[in-house]
């Protein structure tokens, strides 16, 4: 019998089919992706083995699983539902920008001239309306009675926006395993006044919320605007790390032991598509986070997955960069941390 391989890191989230027109106007059309991906080639920058637990229906194209596979992730966490499931999404930038939108996608295919693709008939943004609904499950929800049993035997696991149901029995079997190092994001949607009550729940336990300044100020509406405030609160709900990213601008560090505070600028790349940017440096955090145990080198790995990520499209550009530069851009980075 073939001895199971050893997993150090799960990566949970939405594996999707996913459609770019980047803001230099480069297209590229039905290719695997989602948060789920982009987080795990960050992570795999810096270390691994990495299981994926996600969920996809039974029309999603054996070939872009090999592909995921062929990456060097181990799929067995990969639930296939008796159904199909629709899991495109479009992502179209305009001229210079980082704002993506995921409606009409006609439009960007025609201002360049190229084919509407076939595959993208048909589609509507309605996924993240499907998968937020706190105590519903969706088609999208994953059975944690079928993720593999020595999944559970990792050291570390990070949760990319996934839908609330799913998040919360992740968070659970987290619990029970005792995982060490716990990362988890939490969709736009959820962070939001409506489901206040909801949040400290979700992030419970974990080791640090890896979330955007945009997220939380919508969170925190009528009640702060002050960023350290608000994660000084959030990391009362025993979540002792909270990372805020804040673009171009890099991110902010709270550690709720030490009472310590950093600001780690973004690594200064020249971006070809910024899709997938936040999760490659969640990725890259997860990985510094188990090995090193320090936020600031956490930090540092995460914004050197992001920088190498954008500098192609799709979710594993990042990982045929030429050997060494990654670490040659962590050593240039990191003297411009500052403590404050």
């Amino acid at each position: 019998m073939d001895s199971l391989p050893m997993i150090r890191y799960l990566i949970a989230g939405q594996i999707r089919r996913e459609y770019v027109v980047s803001p230099r106007g480069l297209a590229k059309s039905d290719f695997p992706g989602g948060n789920i991906l982009y987080s795990a080639a960050g992570l795999s920058l810096w270390d691994g083995p990495v299981g994926l637990i996600s969920k996809i229906g039974n029309d999603f194209p054996k070939d872009d699983l090999q592909v995921i596979q062929s990456h060097g992730f181990d799929i067995k966490g990969i639930q296939i539902s008796d159904s199909p499931l629709d899991l495109r999404l479009f992502k179209g930038y305009a001229d210079n920008t980082n704002q993506a939108n995921n409606n009409n996608p006609v439009s960007y295919y025609a201002a360049l001239q190229i084919e509407f693709p076939k595959s993208l008939l048909g589609y509507s943004n309605d996924y993240d309306e499907i998968i937020n609904q706190p105590g519903k499950i969706t088609p999208y929800t994953i059975s944690i009675n079928q993720v593999p049993e020595f999944y559970w035997e990792a050291s570390a696991i990070h949760i990319c926006p996934i839908d609330y149901q799913s998040h919360q029995f992740l968070m659970s079997a987290v619990r029970q395993a005792h995982i060490n190092h716990v990362t988890v994001d939490i969709s736009s949607q959820i962070l939001s006044p409506i489901y206040w009550d909801e949040v400290p729940g979700m992030i419970e336990g974990a080791s640090a919320l890896i979330t955007t300044d945009d997220k939380l100020l919508n969170l925190f509406q009528g009640r702060s605007k002050d960023l350290w405030e608000i994660a000084e609160i959030l990391a009362m709900h025993d979540c002792p790390l909270v990372v805020i990213k804040r673009g171009m601008e890099g991110q902010y560090i709270y550690d709720h032991h030490s009472k310590k505070r950093w600001a780690v600028p973004a690594y200064p790349s020249s971006s070809a598509d910024p899709t997938g940017a936040g999760d490659s440096y969640n990725g890259g955090f997860l990985a510094g986070l188990r090995t090193t145990y320090d936020p600031v080198e956490s930090a540092l790995q995460g914004n050197i997955s992001a920088s190498l990520t954008v500098e192609g499209i799709g979710p594993f550009f990042a990982l045929d960069s030429l050997p060494g530069l990654a670490k040659a851009r962590l050593e240039n980075l990191r003297s411009m941390v500052r403590s404050l």
